[in-house]
């Protein structure tokens, strides 16, 4: 039997035929999936804007660019050859490689084997960053201290302005010779966030404490060092970061503690043209390397020389102090001096601390002593609280553990007013004063004994 198929259409204006069957979905976008042989091979000058288009891309040896802007696509890998670096100069725009997360970029080794070097850029040129993956960069000097920018895949590079010159959103570096991040003069631009530094030879991150406030969340375990270093490798006086924070500058809590320094270090707050704010972040460690010769770290809070002071907030809680130490590996009594504060900001107050192996050589001299029967003004202590005739001092110091000082707990530095520390903070393996007497109005000291243990 011969079937008959009736098809119906409906006229529309003009008379043509609609059809009705819905439209298909669109496809699904395809995977970033990068195989194959590259699309374009890398070396020497970048001098006017040049994109990199989506693909594998092979750095044959150093890019440097010196002009324009230098963008890499959206699922690109990148295959470094052994040293080679992308180096973006200060009169450059800058390098901006930005991924979507389904379509990230990937800078790797060309030669497993061999290390890579780093992407770097000097300000006032500018990195930006978004979901993408640094693995296998550094160097291949064994000892990151001697290594090329300390053996750092990403490097930062500014001035004293402190430019906020990099910024990153999802990226992790991964087996770095070095460290992982080294940044020098320079700092994180606002909202960066989402940094995860893993296989680190050395600590994952290097930079100054004033250039410390932007530092992103994120992850900074599982390297030779989980500690963020602060002021000094300990190498060139080139890399020293031993500014004088002169904004407000907050240490946030990342997860690991800060380390001060390689060799003896300290953060100041203030100088004598400014004023600074340093807040610690409650769960924040501070570790001080510890003395060498005459060399001590030690947290300073300064005035400036029309007697301004600058601010120290060291705000930790009951569940999460905060915690100044050593950061040698036998920590000693006196290993680093403690904090001294030079005239205080209404706002200074330590609060739920634990200030740990201080008390170390201060060079300064007060007036009453600073162990009981020791007449001769020795200020060492965990605390030294040093303030100008007509000051009035306040109870700065609450809720805190001072432990295993060389010297005194607290050293009071002014005259007159009986302001009292035992009553809020416990000490123990105090060698000297628990506080020191402070002198009368004729600048005398008290016959009575200092507190001790």
């Amino acid at each position: 039997m011969r079937r008959i198929l009736w098809v119906a259409t409906v006229a529309a204006c003009g008379g043509e035929s609609v059809n009705h069957l819905p439209p298909e979905p669109d496809a699904a976008a395809p995977a970033c999936v990068l195989t194959g042989t590259p699309i374009a091979t890398h070396s020497g000058a970048i001098t006017a804007d040049e994109t990199w288009a989506t693909g594998v891309h092979e750095v044959t040896s150093t890019v440097t660019v010196s002009g324009g802007t230098l963008t890499i696509a959206p699922c690109v890998e990148v295959r470094m050859a052994a040293n080679a670096n992308i180096d973006v100069g200060p009169a450059a725009t800058g390098l901006i490689a930005q991924g979507p997360a389904d379509q990230p970029i990937q800078f790797v080794r060309d030669d497993a084997a061999m290390a890579w070097g780093h992407l770097s850029m000097f300000a006032p040129a500018t990195m930006s960053l978004a979901n993408v993956t640094l693995t296998g960069g550094g160097t291949t000097t064994a000892d990151p201290k001697v290594a090329d920018q300390l053996g750092a895949s990403l490097v930062a590079r500014g001035d004293g302005t402190l430019p906020q010159s990099l910024t990153i959103d999802t990226v992790t570096i991964d087996g770095s010779s070095g460290l992982g991040v080294f940044m020098n003069g320079t700092r994180f631009a606002t909202g960066s966030k989402a940094l995860a530094i893993k296989g680190a030879g050395f600590f994952p991150l290097f930079l100054g404490a004033d250039s410390a406030n932007e530092l992103p969340d994120g992850s900074y375990t599982g390297n030779a060092i989980d500690a963020i270093l602060l002021q000094s490798s300990g190498t060139s006086a080139a890399f020293e970061q031993g500014r004088a924070i002169t904004a407000d500058v907050t240490l946030h809590d990342r997860g690991v503690p800060y380390q001060v320094g390689v060799i003896p270090s300290s953060i100041i707050v203030g100088a004598a043209t400014a004023t600074g704010s340093l807040t610690v972040e409650a769960g924040v460690t501070l570790a001080f390397a510890p003395k060498t010769g005459s060399a001590i770290s030690l947290v300073s809070i300064r005035n400036t020389s029309a007697g301004v002071p600058s601010k120290l907030v060291v705000a930790g809680t009951a569940a999460k102090p905060v915690t100044l130490t050593s950061a040698a590996a036998s920590p000693a009594a006196g290993d680093w001096q403690g904090i001294a504060v030079f005239g205080v900001d209404p706002a200074t107050h330590i609060d739920h601390a634990v200030i740990d192996f201080a008390g170390g050589p201060s060079s300064t001299v007060g007036v009453c002593e600073g162990s009981p029967g020791a007449n001769n003004g020795k200020a060492d202590s965990a605390v030294l609280i040093s303030l100008p005739l007509g000051i009035s001092p306040t109870e700065l110091v609450t809720n805190t553990a001072i432990e295993n000082s060389a010297g005194a707990g607290v050293y009071r530095g002014w005259r007159t007013d009986d302001v009292d520390f035992l009553a809020t903070n416990t000490f123990t393996g105090v060698a000297g004063c628990l506080q020191s007497n402070v002198p009368n109005a004729s600048n005398q000291c008290p016959t009575t004994v200092c507190p001790s243990e």
